[in-house]
C-alpha cells in the first residue's frame, strides 16, 4: 500500500539568475522587482523543476501544466504524472469549437524495458489512495517550455544509467496531441504504451459498461528500422457513437488487446465534493524500439489519421518552436506567452476562454481580459474578438455565458455589456477610432437599452444611476447561485455597476465627438447623455460615501436598504478611467481596502469582520459557492487595486514602490497552474490557490498592470 497522496503548495519559484547590468532601464528595474529571482544556488532555468520539487510528491502533484489548441480543446495534467482532476487528459477536443468538449484520451500506461530490467514512466492514483505504478519516482527533471518535457532516470541492475525524455505538445488550431519519447542516455530500450480512454463529456466521469465498442481499424505496422514514410501506420477507435473517431498515428507496432482499468481516484475532485472515481478502457498495446537518435512518436487526433507521423511530428515541432519563440526569463514574459492560450476561435471570429479546465467563454471575463490583451499589444486580435461579440447583442445586452453544450447564450449580467463599451473605447483610442462606425450600432443599442429598460429590471432611474436585479437573479460578477440560492444577489444599485455606467456614458461621449463628422448623431441626444452623466455623478458622490467606515457603500437602494459591507467592488469604481470621487476620499477607500482586503494573491471579496465572511474555499459545491464571494481572494482584482493606488500615490517613485504588491503573485506563477495565475485563493493565510489553475482575467490583469500601468509607453 502506498502512502496517501496529499497536495501542498510550495511558494518557491525557479528562475534564472539576475542580469547584473547596472545601466538597466526603468523597465528592467521594474521587471526585476516584479519578477523575483530564485536563490543563486538554484541553477534551474525559469519553468524548469529538478529533484527539489519533483522529489516531493505533494508539491509535484499540485503543479499543473496546460497545452491548448486554439479551438477550445486542451491537454493538462500534473508534473508528477498523476491525474488529480477529471479534466486531466491528453486529447480533449471541442466538437463545436469552442464548446461541446469531449475527453477522448485520458492518459497512458508507459513502461521501459532495458538490459533485462523493467521501469515505469507512468503513475496513477487508485481508490483507496494507492499509487501505482511508481514512475513519479524516476522523474529527474521537468521543463515547461517550449512545452511540457519530462526526463526519467533509471539505473539497471548492472549499474548502467538510462535517461528517457518524453515531450508533449498541441499544435495551434489542430485537434491533436503530439507525444515523443527518446533516449538521452543509454543505447536501446523497448517502450510499451497503453492508451487509457473514456470518450465522455469533460464535466462527467466514466463508469465502464457494455456500451463500449471494442472494434478498431488498424493501419500498417512496421518492424524497427523499416521506412516509416510508407503505408498508413495508424489505429482508429470509436468506443461510443456520440464521440469523434480517435486516431493514434504512430511509428511502432500495435497489438489489439482490449481490457479495462478500474477506480482511478481524482483527489482534487474528492476535495471539491464531486464524483471522483473513474473507470477507463484500454484498446491495446503500442510498442517501440527506442534507439539513440530516433524518436518514438504517437499523435492522438480526431477526424483523420496522419500517414507519416514521424516527419509530421518533426515539422509540427519546428513550426511550434518558431511560433512560441524564446523561453521566457521572468514572470512578465511568461504571462505574455500564457495569454495566447485563452484566445480561441468562435465562428468566423475569436473569443476568450474564461479559464481552464472548466470554463467556456463568458462575456464579462472576455471584456475584462481584453484590457490586458490590448495592453500587451495584441490589438488586431482584440478587434476581431470585439466584432465577434458585437453580433450577439440582444435587447441592449451582450451574453454573459455560452453554455457547454451549445445552447442559446445566457444574458444574465448587468456589467458585461458596460465593460464592452469601455473596452471598445480603449480599443478605438489605440486605433485612432478608425472602426468606430462598425461598433456604433452595438454601443448605442446597449446604452439606450440600459437607459430605457431591458431584462432583469435593468433601467436608469431619475437620479441618473442604474437599477438592476430581480428576486432570484445575480447579475454582477459576484454571481454564485446553487439550488436557487443567490449568495450575493446585490439587487439595487451596486457601486461598481454605477461606476461602469457613468464611465460608459463618458466613453460614448468621447466616441461621439471623435466620429461626429462621420455619423449623423443628433445634438439633443448628446445633450441628454451629458445631463444624465451630471445628475448621476452628483448622486453617486452624495449617496455612496459611507462616513462611518471611510469607504463606499457596496449597494444602495436594495430590498433591505443600503449595504455597507466592505467589499472590493469600490476599488473597481476608483480604478476606472473617469474618477467619481475626490482624491481625499479615494485615499480613505484605498486605506480601508488595503487594511481589510489585500492579500499576497489579490483582494478578498469580503472583509474578515463582516457577517458572512468565510476564510476557506472548500467543501461541496454549495459550501464552496457560499464562500466564493464572501471572503475568497480574487487575483484579477490586483489590477484595479494597483491602478487606484497609483492614482492616490503620484510621487516620482510610486511605480517602483507599487510592485511590492506583486511579490506574492510572482511566486505563485510556478506553484499551481504553471505559467499562469489562478482564479481564486483562500481568504485566510496561507491563501492556498483554488478554483481554475489557469484563469484568463487573472493573467490579463497582471499583463495590464505591467504593460499598461507600471510602464507608461
Amino acid at each position: 500500500m502506498k502512502k496517501k497522496l496529499r497536495i501542498k503548495k510550495s511558494r518557491k519559484i525557479l528562475i534564472v539568475k539576475k542580469n547584473d547590468n547596472k545601466s538597466a532601464s526603468v523597465e528592467s528595474k521594474l521587471s526585476e522587482k516584479f519578477c523575483p529571482d530564485a536563490p543563486e544556488q538554484v541553477e534551474t532555468a525559469f519553468g524548469e523543476f529538478s529533484t527539489e520539487i519533483l522529489g516531493d510528491l505533494k508539491s509535484a502533484s499540485s503543479r499543473e501544466w496546460l497545452e491548448t489548441d486554439g479551438l477550445g480543446g486542451f491537454a493538462s495534467g500534473t508534473i508528477s504524472g498523476i491525474r488529480t482532476r477529471r479534466y486531466h487528459a491528453l486529447l480533449l477536443t471541442a466538437v463545436k469549437p469552442p464548446v461541446e468538449r469531449k475527453v477522448l484520451v485520458n492518459g497512458l500506461e508507459e513502461q521501459i524495458e532495458s538490459e533485462g530490467n523493467c521501469f515505469n514512466l507512468s503513475s496513477h492514483l487508485y481508490k483507496p489512495n494507492v499509487i501505482y505504478p511508481d514512475g513519479y519516482k524516476k522523474i529527474a527533471k521537468f521543463s515547461l517550455y517550449p512545452w511540457p518535457r519530462w526526463q526519467y532516470s533509471f539505473t539497471t541492475s548492472d549499474g548502467k544509467n538510462i535517461v528517457i525524455e518524453k515531450e508533449l505538445f498541441i499544435p495551434k488550431n489542430r485537434q491533436m496531441t503530439v507525444i515523443r519519447w527518446k533516449i538521452i542516455q543509454g543505447e536501446s530500450a523497448l517502450l510499451t504504451v497503453k492508451p487509457l480512454i473514456s470518450g465522455r463529456d469533460y464535466h462527467s466521469i466514466s463508469h465502464l459498461d457494455h456500451s463500449i465498442d471494442a472494434s478498431f481499424e488498424a493501419g500498417a505496422s512496421f518492424e524497427a528500422g523499416a521506412s516509416f514514410e510508407a503505408g498508413k501506420n495508424y489505429v482508429s477507435w470509436k468506443p461510443k457513437k456520440e464521440i469523434p473517431n480517435i486516431f493514434a498515428s504512430h511509428n511502432g507496432e500495435y497489438q489489439h488487446a482490449p481490457h479495462s482499468y478500474y477506480q482511478f481516484l481524482y483527489e482534487v475532485e474528492a476535495e471539491r465534493g464531486m464524483d471522483c472515481v473513474e473507470d477507463l478502457w484500454c484498446p491495446g498495446i503500442f510498442s517501440f524500439n527506442l534507439v539513440r537518435g530516433k524518436n518514438a512518436v504517437m499523435i492522438f487526433s480526431v477526424n483523420a489519421p496522419l500517414k507519416k507521423p514521424s516527419s509530421i511530428a518533426r515539422r509540427l515541432a519546428s513550426l511550434e518552436r518558431t511560433r512560441r519563440g524564446a523561453q521566457p526569463k521572468n514572470v512578465k514574459e511568461a504571462l505574455r506567452k500564457s495569454i495566447d492560450n485563452y484566445i480561441v476561435k468562435r465562428g468566423k471570429g475569436l473569443t476568450v476562454i474564461a479559464g481552464y479546465p472548466w470554463f467556456t467563454d463568458w462575456g464579462r471575463d472576455t471584456f475584462i481580459s481584453l484590457r490586458g490583451i490590448i495592453s500587451a499589444g495584441r490589438i488586431k486580435e482584440a478587434g476581431i474578438i470585439l466584432k465577434e461579440w458585437a453580433g450577439k447583442e440582444s435587447e441592449g445586452m451582450l451574453p454573459n455565458h455560452f453554455p457547454d453544450l451549445g445552447e442559446e447564450p445566457q444574458y444574465n449580467s448587468v456589467d458585461a455589456s458596460l465593460w464592452y463599451v469601455i473596452v471598445v473605447g480603449e480599443y478605438l483610442a489605440k486605433t485612432n477610432y478608425k472602426d468606430a462606425e462598425k461598433f456604433y450600432p452595438t454601443l448605442t443599442a446597449i446604452m439606450r437599452g440600459y437607459r430605457d429598460g431591458t431584462r432583469f429590471g435593468i433601467k436608469k432611474t431619475e437620479d441618473g444611476l442604474l437599477f438592476a436585479g430581480e428576486s432570484g437573479t445575480q447579475l454582477t460578477w459576484m454571481d454564485a447561485k446553487v439550488d436557487g440560492i443567490c449568495f450575493t444577489p446585490r439587487i439595487g444599485k451596486p457601486v461598481e455597476i454605477e461606476a461602469l455606467w457613468l464611465n460608459s456614458i463618458r466613453t460614448m461621449l468621447t466616441i461621439d465627438k471623435k466620429v461626429l463628422s462621420k455619423l449623423s448623431i443628433p445634438k439633443p441626444e448628446l445633450t441628454l447623455w451629458e445631463r444624465i452623466f451630471t445628475i448621476g455623478l452628483d448622486t453617486f458622490r452624495k449617496r455612496f460615501w459611507n462616513e462611518n467606515k471611510n469607504s463606499l457603500f457596496d449597494v444602495i437602494d436594495g430590498p433591505d436598504g443600503d449595504d455597507d459591507s466592505i467589499r472590493p467592488n469600490q476599488i473597481i469604481a476608483l480604478a476606472l478611467p473617469h474618477p467619481l470621487v475626490n482624491k481625499e476620499r479615494m485615499k480613505s477607500v484605498l486605506n480601508t481596502v488595503e487594511k481589510t482586503l489585500l492579500t499576497p494573491l489579490g483582494l478578498r471579496s469580503l472583509a474578515p469582520e463582516e457577517k458572512n465572511y468565510t476564510g476557506r474555499y472548500t467543501g461541496n459545491r454549495k459550501e464552496r459557492d457560499a464562500a466564493y464571494h464572501n471572503g475568497t481572494v480574487w487575483p484579477w482584482l490586483t489590477g484595479a487595486f494597483i491602478e487606484a493606488w497609483l492614482k492616490v500615490h503620484t510621487g516620482k517613485d510610486s511605480r517602483k514602490e507599487v510592485v511590492k504588491f506583486l511579490d506574492g503573485i510572482g511566486n505563485h506563477i510556478m506553484s499551481f497552474g504553471l505559467g499562469h495565475v489562478s482564479e481564486i485563493a483562500d481568504a485566510d493565510a496561507p491563501h492556498e490557490p483554488k478554483g481554475c489553475p489557469f484563469q484568463a482575467w487573472s493573467v490579463a490583469e497582471l499583463l495590464r498592470i505591467y504593460d499598461g500601468i507600471l510602464i507608461k509607453k
